[in-house]
């Protein structure tokens, strides 16, 4: 059972979440998240010292809560199917209510790009390579892509999820736009045998 001081800090980052999805990074204040929490100024502080702690908090809650379920690489799905989920989990995160949330990551990244902070960001692009990579190195196992491709692959199928993560902030990418661009990337990942 988890101790009554984790309960609280988890569900301080869960309100605090909501916060910075609506006001970005930025615009927060350690008020703002103490309003949002219901508890007193001191509650809060008992548990994080400062806005950029709490955000930290956020991430690593979504961290903890990032669904990669479907993509056990266990033999019980075809490379096909694992490549649908991927896009499909990327097509949530463009579309969905992550934009509050990734627009705060972006601030905090460009207020942070001179200390350690600015890792998580990075951390978060490895783990989506690395993902990635695993399910390409599966379709390489099973015949499907040459294994030479596979890195190549998932740095321009990053580096534009990339650019497509910055045109959603501006709510300028549509479903279709995001769909043609997964269909070529299909298309790509197929014609690599």
């Amino acid at each position: 059972m988890a101790k009554k001081s984790e309960i609280k800090k988890q569900y301080i980052t869960e309100q605090a979440e909501k916060v910075f999805r609506e006001k970005g990074y930025s615009a927060v204040t350690m008020s703002d998240i103490v309003e949002a929490c219901e508890i007193s100024r001191g509650g809060l502080y008992l548990y994080f010292s400062n806005v950029d702690e709490v955000f930290l908090g956020v991430l690593k809650n979504r961290d903890m809560q990032l669904d990669t379920t479907g993509l056990d690489m266990d033999g019980s799905k075809s490379f096909k199917q694992l490549t649908e989920i991927f896009f499909g989990l990327q097509k949530q995160k463009l579309l969905g209510s992550n934009r509050g949330l990734l627009q705060a990551l972006f601030e905090y990244y460009l207020m942070h790009r001179e200390s350690d902070d600015k890792n998580y960001y990075i951390k978060q692009f490895f783990g989506t390579k690395y993902l990635l990579i695993k399910i390409l190195k599966y379709g390489a196992d099973k015949g499907k892509i040459k294994k030479k491709e596979i890195s190549n692959l998932a740095h321009t199928i990053l580096f534009v999820l990339s650019g497509m993560e910055t045109m959603s902030l501006s709510g300028s990418i549509t479903e279709d736009i995001i769909e043609n661009q997964f269909a070529h990337f299909k298309k790509i990942i197929s014609a690599s045998k």
